[in-house]
């Protein structure tokens, strides 16, 4: 009987735990069909037979299961379906010792050069600013125009405008400049459909190279002929009045609606090699460097319709220029246009904030297309949907990898629970502010992120809201861009989270701190407790390693290291700090850690904390022009600071303001007679 019963028992068992053992699968994902042929209809649980998306796994599995993920590039937004279950989580992670990249960037091909390279001088225009404000003044005569629009630019968003009314001619802009013995210039003009000039074969001036406003040095006219046909014509007027060329036999080379670039320079004050030089896209159109040109320089540059042209514009006709450059440095060997080195790329349909080459960033954009004047620069127009770079090396784009951040979040584990990641590379989120990361938990809880590498994100690395019960552990955040919480961020109660033994570097434009509790009223006005963050190494940070901001009690940071924050790049009034707690951050234990080479305070407890507890911490040269090793600004009560080493502070190593009077202070050793050694740690030196 007993025999009977026992034997009942173990196949009452078998029945109910094999059914959990038959549910828990193992997929295969191969994007790169290095183990067998990748196709989403195959069942994935064979290693010969993958998947090729991770789409389809993360739409598939549900708890117990585990999701193989093989080398290589996967660029889409992981979103699991499914949550796992307490001891059957749903795992994503790599097979064997492979390397997947779950990446937030799209490759951008098809590049084409602009054409136009240079570099320096006194300025450059694609008139972005929708303005002339680049220009000295403005002259127009009475009906005629010169604006900026934006539906012909060559490049860029906005062109210059000026339209005629059969009357005037003068519609143009000027640059005075330092006078200049060398100069070269640049525009780029298109002449609209019905454009014509009322006296034929005569100089409709449209650049204009000047010593002042009447004393002329050099001259580009546009010329129509009495078939209608267009073409340029360029003179030198001091010291002498020399043709440089004349493009009445190539008369049709210029074409309405079709945009068209000059050059011209002018050679001053060289004695007998003076003279000047004029091209047309790119081909050198003829020169004379054999006239004396001593004491003759360029102090103002005019583009545009121009008065002392004799070919007045008909009624409606339209002149558009754009792409101006001056240089005034000595050009010396100067080589014309035909080698460009920025190139663009249509349409990119979203913003971009990252730009990569051969996995490197090209760092933050430049703020127009102006401004891309030199190698790794690079700009995105919204309005023209165009990407434009000038690659590191100067070579064209189009043998490189490039990739544009696109995907706001990497992996987004929204509303979900028992989810684990493991030895995962995930890179490139384009988020900007938004809620979005490299690894997104939001509303979720019991996750388990491991072993993975978060790296050149524009936004947070690992980003938790609202999400609690979960481990980010072991963990490399590299190169986050996000201001206040580059590598982690929680906020909007996150609780009893662990963060440990993690390395975080890298981060920040303005305000991006290694790890950041937010809990002030951008983040829904909860604060985040009973969180441990524990024996992580914070690095390299524009702001402050840990930075715990309005409402964040109860939680304990320990053993953790923090080394190189630095000030805010706009004020340098805020950040430095190793490890901040401000307004209202209360009870939080802060003890074992180390802190050392910041800009301003190793640990400050900002106005409005109480119960905090500060002790067994070591910091090391705090400050430059200023900085505590320990700083309690303002009013906060409460506060224990004990047995702490601050060794090398800028102000003081021990700092109280008046207002937290009621800290309390007891065997601190905070003279200074210790030095720091990476063998031996800290040693006694008298």
């Amino acid at each position: 009987m007993k025999r009977f019963i026992l034997a009942s028992i173990v196949a009452l068992s078998a029945l109910l735990v094999s059914p959990l053992d038959v549910l828990a699968d193992n997929y295969y994902v191969d994007g790169a069909s290095l183990g067998g042929t990748c196709n989403d209809t195959n069942a994935g649980t064979d290693l010969a037979a993958p998947w090729c998306t991770l789409a389809k796994a993360a739409s598939t599995a549900v708890a117990g299961d585990t999701v193989y993920i093989r080398t290589n590039t996967y660029r889409e937004t992981v979103t699991p379906a499914s949550s796992g279950t307490s001891g059957s989580p749903i795992t994503f992670t790599k097979y064997q010792t492979e390397t997947p990249v779950i990446s937030g960037s799209d490759l951008v091909t098809g590049w084409a050069s602009l054409g136009y390279s240079e570099s320096s001088g006194i300025f450059t225009t694609g008139f972005e600013g929708n303005n002339l404000s680049d220009f000295n003044s403005t002259t127009t005569d009475s009906g005629v125009t010169l604006v900026t629009q934006n539906t012909l630019a060559s490049s860029g968003l906005y062109a210059a405008q000026a339209t005629f009314n059969g009357t005037g001619r003068n519609a143009r802009a000027n640059k005075t400049i330092t006078s200049a013995n060398d100069v070269y210039v640049r525009m780029y003009f298109r002449i609209a459909s019905g454009y014509t000039l009322q006296q034929k074969d005569t100089n409709q001036t449209i650049l204009y190279l000047r010593a002042d406003t009447t004393t002329n040095r050099m001259r580009i006219s546009l010329r129509q002929n009495n078939s209608n046909q267009f073409y340029m014509f360029a003179e030198t007027m001091t010291p002498t009045q020399t043709t440089i060329y004349n493009g009445s036999a190539n008369a049709g080379e210029i074409q309405p609606d079709t945009w068209y670039y000059i050059e011209a320079r002018y050679k001053g004050g060289d004695g007998s090699t003076g003279g000047a030089e004029f091209w047309l896209n790119g081909t050198s159109k003829g020169s004379n460097y054999s006239m004396n040109t001593t004491g003759l320089q360029v102090g103002r540059v005019e583009f545009g319709g121009n008065t002392t042209g004799t070919a007045v514009p008909s009624a409606g006709s339209t002149l558009y220029m754009d792409a101006f450059k001056i240089n005034s440095s000595a050009v010396g060997a100067f080589a014309p246009l035909g080698n460009a080195n920025v190139y663009q790329t249509t349409p990119i349909t979203w913003t971009v904030r990252q730009l990569f080459e051969n996995a490197t960033s090209l760092g933050l954009p430049q703020a127009s297309l102006s401004a891309v004047d030199g190698a790794g620069k690079w700009y995105y127009d919204s309005g023209a949907q165009a990407l434009y770079v000038w690659t590191s090396d100067s070579t064209s784009p189009n043998g490189k990898t490039m990739e544009a951040s696109r995907r706001t979040t990497v992996v987004d584990i929204t509303n979900k629970s028992y989810i684990t990641l493991d030895g995962l590379t995930v890179k490139h989120n384009n988020s900007n502010g938004s809620l979005g990361g490299g690894v997104l938990g939001n509303t979720s809880n019991n996750l388990t992120i491991q072993n993975i590498i978060s790296s050149d994100n524009y936004g947070v690395g690992v980003y938790f809201k609202n999400t609690t019960s979960s481990t980010i552990a072991n963990n490399m955040i590299l190169r986050n861009q996000r201001q206040f919480g580059g590598g982690i961020r929680f906020e909007n109660a996150s609780n009893t989270n662990v963060i440990s033994n993690n390395t975080i570097t890298g981060t920040g434009q303005t305000g991006g701190s290694g790890i950041f509790f937010c809990g002030d009223s951008t983040c829904g006005s909860n604060g985040n407790g009973s969180n441990t963050i524990r024996s992580n190494t914070i690095s390299n940070v524009q702001d402050t390693c840990l930075y715990m901001d309005t409402n964040n009690d109860g939680n304990v940071v320990e053993k953790n290291t923090c080394t190189a924050s630095y000030k805010d790049f706009n004020d340098s009034t805020k950040g430095g700090n190793g490890y901040h707690f401000s307004l209202g951050s209360d009870n939080n234990i802060i003890r074992n850690n180390l802190v050392y080479n910041v800009e301003r305070h190793g640990i400050s407890i900002r106005d409005g904390n109480s119960g905090n507890q500060i002790y067994n911490n070591t910091t090391y040269n705090t400050g430059t022009t200023s900085g505590n090793g320990i700083d309690i600004q303002g009013s906060n009560t409460g506060t224990i600071v004990k047995n702490n080493i601050s060794h090398t502070a800028a102000t003081a190593p021990f700092n109280a303001d008046a207002g937290s009077s009621d800290t309390i202070t007891d065997y601190n050793n905070l003279v200074q007679p210790y030095r720091y050694s990476s063998k031996v740690g800290w040693q006694f030196i008298y």
